[in-house]
């Protein structure tokens, strides 16, 4: 009997520790993202860390993370109540714990991709763009609320009163559909957010305009892991009176698949302040416009001095009281070469200019 007790490694009928393994990878890698993202606006290469530095966003984000942990979590909880055994091994209070902890999770998951995309149209409303485009992400705003309003109460409430929680039973109405609602959402969401920060790219003249597109076009990759995670939804659903039912094994990959998904989500909303991407991007920028992130720097860039606005909290706004940084400012800019030109002629026709 001691040899049949699962245990830590991973066999054909005992896939838990796979699960654990995928989901805390997942989970490390979307923590260092985070963790870079953080750091790098709170100025950490400077003498001192500035909280005042983090806007809104980043503590949305933060929220969104501390999320992930607890649906990470939640399926360890699941894991150690028998995901990845046979249902047929379980003793009743066995199938409780695991029904808990994974009702527990679909919540969490949930509430981890709505505050992500939250953040990610924060920092949208940051870049200031046109009213009409303010407009529409306030417009993607609602939606995305409404999405999550329905998709957690559709989760609170799928199976019938009082054991909502019995995720398993033949008491809960067409999981797999639902899923299939909440999954088409999270990606059209996901894709709008992607055209919306392409859109604001594409006005730019820059030598690095090709790669701001990819960045900020990159969160279209969600698409990849949600058909992933569809796939095995529909693998797993099976009807409870069938003799193939085995809802605790089957949904091995769906685990996988889930943590897969949104980690990817985390790690997407923050690339555009991974710093080694925007030093990369933008060799000139100092610590400070790091510290701003690539939209500020994308937007005030150029698109300020032309219009002549510098909204607050803009890297161009810090540095126009003084000659010396308009100029650092304008060196910036495609049309430095014309600056240049222009400063030159008149100093050879009306000798050094008097600041």
């Amino acid at each position: 009997m001691a040899s049949m007790v699962p245990g830590p490694l991973i066999t054909p009928d005992h896939q838990g520790p796979r699960v654990n393994i995928a989901v805390w990878v997942c989970f490390v890698i979307s923590g260092l993202a985070v963790t870079a993202k953080v750091l790098t606006k709170l100025g950490r290469s400077q003498r001192h860390i500035r909280l005042a530095n983090l806007e809104l966003d980043d503590f949305v984000l933060l929220t969104s993370f501390i999320f992930a942990t607890g649906q990470s979590i939640a399926v360890s909880q699941q894991v150690s109540a028998g995901l990845g055994d046979h249902v047929a091994t379980f003793s009743s209070k066995q199938l409780q714990s695991y029904e808990k902890a994974g009702f527990s999770s679909q919540i969490l998951y949930v509430c981890t991709l709505a505050a992500a995309k939250i953040a990610a149209c924060l920092f949208a409303l940051h870049l200031q763009p046109h009213s009409r485009s303010k407009l529409v992400v306030n417009g993607l705003l609602c939606i995305i609320g409404l999405w999550t309003l329905v998709s957690i109460l559709g989760l609170a409430f799928q199976c019938k009163i009082p054991y909502t929680w019995t995720i398993t039973s033949s008491q809960c109405f067409n999981q797999s559909a639902f899923w299939t609602f909440v999954e088409i959402f999270n990606g059209l969401t996901d894709l709008a957010l992607s055209a919306i920060f392409c859109s604001i790219v594409w006005i730019l003249q820059t030598k690095t305009k090709c790669m701001l597109l990819c960045v900020f076009a990159a969160r279209a990759l969600i698409i990849a892991p949600i058909a992933f995670r569809l796939v095995h939804i529909y693998r797993a659903d099976i009807s409870p009176k069938s003799s193939k039912w085995d809802p605790s094994f089957d949904e091995t990959d769906i685990a996988i698949a889930t943590a897969v998904l949104m980690n990817t989500s985390l790690v997407l909303t923050c690339v555009p302040f991974l710093k080694p991407l925007m030093e990369a991007l933008r060799p000139g920028w100092s610590t400070s416009d790091v510290i701003q992130g690539v939209g500020y720097n994308v937007m005030y860039g150029k698109s300020a001095i032309s219009s002549g606005q510098y909204p607050i909290g803009s890297v161009i706004n810090g540095r126009a009281l003084g000659i010396e940084s308009r100029t650092e400012v304008i060196t910036r800019t495609e049309n430095f070469h014309l600056e240049s030109r222009s400063d030159a002629s008149s100093r050879r026709l009306h000798g050094p200019l008097e600041v």
